[in-house]
């Protein structure tokens, strides 16, 4: 594959001139590769999952991420193709180019560092309510590598109606009863996380996927960058807020692969006085409502359904059930625990 990679690279992008090296950089839907010219510039070349790779959605993508550097929110803007885009088609398959950005994960033993998540992911809800013109809702189909034909597309992310119908109709396939955990959690979020309740905190624009992949700080302790809008688009920002509780308020267990979709969603470290520090600190730059503190539990745990769904895709058949369905008694009594209604 590296050959047909370099030559993508000198088709596509001869301004980057000799490549000495190339290394695989990770992904799981995606899927990315570390380039080092011969006079040591760094790239990083992407490969976008098939499901965010209509050139509409890519080209609003790099409209979001020029808004987001105008207004000084660390991320990246892909390098200009030979035929002026900033994308590549080639064999059915969407490339960008971006400049490397030298980082590492959180240390999520760091209070300072966990503040500073606080303060940008508030600071990127703050700003991006200026984003003109107003964001379109685009129709996903969410669950659909996972569970082909379980689903209908939706305008919103983790939607439960769409993944009850989803787990429904693999259930009607494998039986109901290893599903019985998460058949029942769909059930209930279709209840007190339905359309109508949705509607009255979905008002903002969402990063979509904010996990350790997306996220670099640099050796100062500060954002260095944030990647990865595929799934930005309108919705609660209390899904955002959720996602950063879940991977960084508490943390991975230590020797955890974030290139591995089994690493990247097991059960983390919840901590409660992290959870409280994160909400404090984003509180304290952009107040969540009283409703919304309220349906934080709900969006977290159709925000951890949703990814259980979708990983399964990215697991061999034989263990897809055992992968969707691991971890939710634990989850849901540590859920309880740390965010007990207002």
């Amino acid at each position: 594959m590296n050959d047909a990679v370099a030559t993508l690279l000198a088709t596509h992008y001869p301004a980057v001139g000799a490549v000495r090296e190339l290394t695989s950089g990770g992904g799981t839907a995606g899927k990315c590769w570390r380039v080092t010219t011969a006079d040591n510039r760094r790239y990083l070349l992407r490969r976008r999952g098939a499901r965010t790779s209509d050139p509409r959605l890519v080209e609003r993508d790099h409209r979001f991420r020029e808004f987001l550097l105008n207004h000084e929110l660390p991320t990246t803007l892909p390098v200009v193709a030979r035929d002026g885009r900033r994308f590549v088609q080639e064999n059915g398959a969407v490339y960008e180019l971006h400049p490397f950005v030298p980082g590492r994960f959180i240390d999520t033993d760091s209070e300072p560092e966990l503040r500073e998540l606080a303060r940008v992911l508030a600071e990127f809800h703050r700003v991006t309510r200026e984003w003109r013109p107003q964001m379109e809702k685009l129709s996903v189909r969410q669950f659909e590598a996972a569970i082909p034909g379980g689903a209908a597309p939706s305008t919103r992310l983790d939607d439960p109606a769409a993944m009850l119908s989803a787990l429904e109709h693999l259930a009607a396939d494998t039986g109901a009863a290893p599903l019985q955990t998460v058949l029942e959690l769909a059930r209930n979020l279709a209840e007190e996380y339905c359309d109508t309740i949705y509607a009255e905190v979905d008002h903002d624009i969402t990063h979509g996927d904010l996990n350790f992949s997306n996220l670099l700080f640099g050796e100062d302790g500060r954002v260095a960058g944030i990647f990865d809008f595929d799934w930005t688009m309108p919705g609660a920002r209390i899904r955002d807020v959720a996602d950063a509780l879940h991977f960084f308020a508490g943390g991975l267990p230590a020797g955890a692969d974030c290139g591995s979709i089994w690493d990247l969603t097991q059960l983390p470290r919840f901590h409660a006085e992290r959870t409280r520090i994160f909400l404090e600190t984003y509180d304290r730059f952009l107040p969540l409502s009283v409703r919304e503190k309220q349906l934080l539990p709900a969006a977290w745990k159709a925000r951890v359904l949703a990814f259980h769904i979708e990983g399964m895709a990215k697991v061999p058949p034989e263990r897809r059930l055992e992968f969707l369905t691991r971890d939710f008694p634990e989850f849901l009594e540590a859920l309880r625990r740390l965010l007990p209604t207002p």
